[in-house]
């Protein structure tokens, strides 16, 4: 038997600002995983999330802190840090400024989402080839708030071209 079990694979329409994934964390599991692929916009433009509460509302409060490592092909790796933010920026930093020609990619692992007793971490890492901006990033993330997470969103300031979004369920055998 796999240890991840696929839960949701959603698909993003062309000319969409958002893709809303909701009802894909439960009690059933305390460790996913979302994979993002073919990630295009239709003009260049940043990619980011949040998380959905049991209601399906987006969490909005200022209690998203996240640190990031960049490594961009032909640059000088980095280093980004934000704390008290009310989304998170670019996940993967990959994902960010996304253009013609490029495409977006990459991996997160979510911990403890439902869980109404402790926060929602992350790490992340992905990438943005094509173009003359092919660039690979690793996050790692924290909602600092006690909310039960069941789903989130990802939007951009323009539109999506393609986005492939599926998340998995992590088994894990005591």
């Amino acid at each position: 038997m796999s240890a991840l079990r696929l839960i949701n694979e959603t698909i993003a329409t062309d000319g969409v600002a958002e893709v809303n994934v909701t009802d894909v964390f439960s009690s059933d599991f305390d460790i996913y995983q979302i994979t993002f692929t073919d990630l295009r916009t239709n003009s260049g433009a940043d990619f980011n999330m949040r998380w959905l509460n049991t209601s399906g509302s987006a969490v909005t409060s200022s209690q998203y802190d996240r640190a990031k490592h960049y490594l961009p092909a032909g640059g000088t790796f980095g280093e980004v840090r934000n704390t008290n933010q009310n989304y998170i920026q670019r996940p993967a930093d990959a994902f960010g400024y996304s253009s013609s020609g490029q495409t977006g990619f990459g991996s997160m692992y979510v911990f403890n989402p439902y869980s109404s007793s402790s926060y929602t971490f992350f790490i992340a890492q992905g990438g943005l080839k094509g173009g003359s901006n092919s660039t690979f990033a690793k996050d790692i993330g924290v909602l600092t708030e006690t909310t039960s997470i069941s789903g989130f969103k990802f939007y951009v300031s323009t539109t999506f071209k393609t986005l492939n979004v599926r998340t998995y369920g992590l088994r894990v055998d005591s």
